[in-house]
């Protein structure tokens, strides 16, 4: 089975060195981890190998053709983890029609349907850029990582009281509870539950 890293123009390059180098530290021999460009995730049959889904952090929206083939892999059990996204859960598809003019700049063509709460989930990506700083970030297992480095913080919104959700992390701000900073949705298909987790880079 194969990992696949998308590497379309929307990609930052260093997001992508690290994402590939890391996956063939973890994950060599046991799974082939590959390259792979948007015409070829719109036009090649790559689904039926393919046991992961990664998008590195990108700079900007995902609109390419292959939106359609990515949410049919998720939809039909695929897994999907994106490194530096946040998602925005919502009972209606934002992106029909002209709603999707009051998303920003980081509105993408990419959303996945979570049959198990009746809500749309779209990831979102990009919406500008600054230095990297260190923040710290809370586990689920409660354990503090202090140096992580972060351009943009992750947002999510519209998850609070969806069922099946996990939260993967948080950041550690000064006092209460920090922002969300990983989620882990149930997408399902027929009788089983995938999950597309998402997070930052």
């Amino acid at each position: 089975m194969n990992v696949l890293v998308y590497t379309g123009p929307e990609v930052l390059q260093s997001s992508l060195t690290g994402v590939l180098s890391s996956l063939k530290a973890l994950l060599l021999p046991h799974y082939a981890v590959q390259p792979i460009e948007h015409t070829a995730l719109a036009k090649q049959p790559w689904m039926a190998s393919c046991a992961l889904l990664v998008f590195p952090r990108l700079d900007q929206p995902f609109t390419a053709p292959s939106s359609t083939q990515i949410q049919d892999y998720v939809n039909r059990g695929g897994a999907f983890l994106a490194f530096g996204a946040g998602a925005r859960c919502s009972t209606r598809d934002l992106v029909s029609g002209i709603s999707d003019l009051s998303l920003g700049s980081s509105t993408s063509l990419l959303k996945f349907f979570d049959k198990f709460n009746n809500v749309y989930i779209h990831p979102t990506f990009g919406g500008g850029s600054s230095e990297p700083k260190l923040v710290k970030l809370r586990s689920l297992d409660g354990d503090v990582v202090r140096a992580v480095y972060e351009a943009r913080p992750s947002e999510f919104t519209g998850f609070s009281g969806q069922k099946g959700i996990k939260v993967l992390g948080r950041y550690v701000p000064e006092e209460g509870e920090g922002d969300i900073a990983g989620v882990s949705p149930p997408i399902q298909h027929r009788h089983s539950s995938h999950k597309k987790p998402m997070s930052p880079n």
